[in-house]
């Protein structure tokens, strides 16, 4: 507590104290800044997305279906692919002393790749820019820590480099599948792509009847991955490295018994899932063969990983040092992540009891069925090695993150909303009240739990759909307030093109959106999405361009005479002092731009020259024939879009300026 008491008094105020500051505190700061948890649940999100994308028989008809495969040629499958690549990159980001700004090579290379990966991108060779920012991403990250795998005592840092290892193998497996077309699970088995889409491709009654049964299939090879993850990074057996290369060999010997164990416990991790996942069990000759030593591999299982989680987590919390105690605290994480496997394992073996095939309803008679033709189940297995490494991902991705260290900032978060969370389930209670004490009818306002339930029904089509709109809205943000911006710096610079400009800015905000929409139409083309991004650019770019000028000259005079006293330029002064100043002005106009965005996305697909899929159109269409929980539903889409890209904003914000004073308020 002395710490965090030393950030919450202590008057801190150049930006590099604060920085300073923060990054002492680290996962046990109390400042409510939630740019990794945003950056986590985009990741956990675009995991989710790409794994239904990647997987073949949830492309079928299954869950997700075809709607992924729909927008394809449209470019979104690459759209997420880069987008968990940011979500990912953001949230190794936020460990602020994971890259030791201190180091200028360190630097060099991050603009190197940067600068390499916009540029790949721009010459459409993103697996190639991937590739070497991969490289040198390693490269960077093995340089900046090589006192990391010399010193036994920082165990932390190997641990953290560890998961996002983890991360990065489920996230290579992505690229090369959807940027590549290649599967290299699929090359392993010595089958063709084609072939391997086509075995599996269902007709939409057989998977209306295998769903769940695939739903049991995929959650067991994810536990399994949760398992196999946890298991290694409980174990760490690159400690066992590092004493060994250090000649410590008292300190060697004694984790040699736990290297054994853990060994063990891999061994035993491979035979019980064998075992546990129907699939290989009847492919498997090693399957039939452990299959009368059942009850035997169970107990095994569960005396030996009792044993390896008790020995590993002896001197849990017996450390003085705050690092230490989150590091106890994330292998505890992991210790419940084994647990987790084994309790369904033995659960499964000993007592015949499956929880997944139970909350599905699945019998085993319908999982023979959908394993009796051999060409299905032998491609099957491909596809469930790819479901074990995105347990992996998903569980390194939830480590990393460590949201069990911050229930602090979220407890504030909420306490600072209480009233609007209050305000929230009241008006949905009423709403649902509402709507039967008046005896309204559905077809005008539904219900919101009638909203819901269609919602769970055809979400994937709008997900899948809404693609379209929030591309429309990304470009018009970027042209619109990249405009304003620099239009705002022209004008904030020189008063005779500020007088040139401003009225023309005003006129273009006073224009009614529906209005200009028709216009840009027929400027652009009806069936062109331009004439969408100019309508979201209009929207965007008066409030970027007005905070750019208002940021810009709110600098203070004598500020403004100290640097000129120190015979600084013009450029210096707009880096030093203009451009601070002005930050948190331009970063409000960039979320209050977020919403409208969307609005104007949305609002723009109501004059038709988009998919049936967008999501303007579907909620025109729907309205029109009064199909209003559809209707609604699409609503709830562009909300959470139109939330996520706010949030998204605001990580940005939060990360650029951590010196604000609003920000250290918030603390206090």
């Amino acid at each position: 507590m002395a710490i965090e008491e030393q950030a919450l008094h202590n008057e801190v105020e150049t930006p590099s104290q604060v920085t300073e500051l923060v990054e002492k505190l680290g996962t046990a700061s109390r400042l409510p800044n939630l740019s990794r948890d945003v950056a986590a649940l985009l990741a956990i999100l675009f995991v989710v997305i790409t794994y239904h994308i990647q997987h073949p028989t949830l492309l079928f008809r299954v869950q997700f279906g075809e709607t992924f495969r729909d927008v394809q040629e449209q470019g979104f499958q690459e759209a997420i692919v880069y987008s968990l690549i940011g979500s990912i990159g953001l949230l190794i980001i936020t460990w602020k002393r994971l890259l030791p700004e201190r180091d200028q090579l360190i630097k060099v290379v991050q603009w190197s790749i940067l600068i390499m990966f916009v540029y790949s991108l721009w010459q459409h060779k993103a697996i190639d820019s991937i590739t070497w920012a991969t490289l040198l991403g390693v490269l960077m990250l093995t340089y900046s820590h090589r006192k990391t795998w010399t010193i036994p005592a920082l165990r932390y840092e190997r641990l953290r480099l560890a998961l996002i290892v983890g991360i990065g193998l489920y996230l290579l497996h992505i690229c090369v599948l959807i940027l590549q077309n290649t599967n290299i699970f699929v090359d392993s088995y010595n089958l063709n792509l084609e072939e391997f889409l086509d075995t599996l491709q269902m007709r939409r009654s057989e998977a209306e009847i295998f769903a769940n049964t695939i739903k049991v299939l995929n959650g067991t090879a994810l536990l399994g991955g949760l398992g196999l993850a946890s298991i290694i990074y409980l174990w760490a057996p690159w400690n066992s490295i590092i004493h060994l290369r250090n000649k410590l060999l008292l300190d060697w010997r004694i984790d040699f018994a736990k290297d054994m164990l853990a060994l063990l416990t891999l061994v035993l991790w491979f035979a019980s899932y064998v075992l546990i996942n129907p699939m290989w069990v009847q492919e498997s000759s090693l399957a039939h063969d452990l299959d009368d030593t059942s009850w035997l591999i169970a107990l095994g299982l569960l005396l030996v990983g009792g044993a390896f989680i008790g020995l590993h987590l002896q001197d849990t919390f017996s450390r003085s040092t705050q690092q230490e105690r989150v590091y106890q605290r994330l292998r505890v994480a992991f210790a419940v992540g084994v647990g987790l496997y084994i309790l369904h394992t033995t659960a499964v073996l000993l007592a015949d009891y499956n929880a997944l095939s139970d909350y599905y309803g699945v019998r085993n008679a319908t999982i023979d069925e959908l394993l009796a033709d051999n060409a299905r189940a032998t491609a099957l297995q491909p596809a469930d090695l790819a479901a074990i490494l995105a347990g992996v991902g998903l569980a390194s991705i939830l480590y990393f993150w460590s949201p069990w260290e911050r229930w602090r900032a979220y407890v504030d978060v909420a306490r600072r909303n209480l009233s609007a969370i209050i305000v929230a389930i009241l008006t949905i209670v009423i709403w649902e009240l509402g709507v039967d004490f008046f005896e309204i009818q559905q077809f005008l306002l539904p219900k919101p739990s009638a909203i819901w339930e269609t919602f769970e029904e055809i979400y994937p089509g709008l997900i899948a759909g809404s693609w379209f709109t929030i591309k429309n809205a990304i470009q018009g943000f970027l042209v619109g307030c990249g405009a304003g911006i620099v239009t705002g710096t022209l004008s904030a610079r020189f008063i005779r093109f500020s007088r040139a400009v401003l009225p023309l800015a005003v006129a273009a905000n006073a224009v009614p959106i529906i209005a200009f929409a028709p216009i840009s139409n027929a400027w652009f083309g009806l069936t062109s999405p331009d004439s969408k991004i100019a309508i979201v650019a209009v929207l965007c770019y008066f409030p970027a361009m007005i905070s750019t000028v208002t940021g810009l000259t709110s600098v203070e005079q004598r500020q403004l005479e100290l640097m000129k006293s120190y015979a600084a330029s013009q450029l210096e002064i707009f880096r030093y002092l203009r451009l601070p100043t002005a930050l948190p002005f331009i970063f409000s106009s960039l979320k209050l731009a977020a919403t409208l965005a969307m609005i104007g996305a949305i609002v723009a697909e109501f004059f038709g020259g988009t998919p049936a899929t967008a999501l303007g159109f579907r909620i025109k269409n729907d309205a029109g024939l009064l199909r209003m929980t559809e209707s609604w539903s699409a609503i709830i889409v562009a909300s959470v879009l139109g939330i996520g890209f706010f949030l998204f904003i605001s990580a940005l914000e939060r990360n650029a300026m951590p010196w604000y004073s609003s920000f250290r308020d918030q603390s206090r």
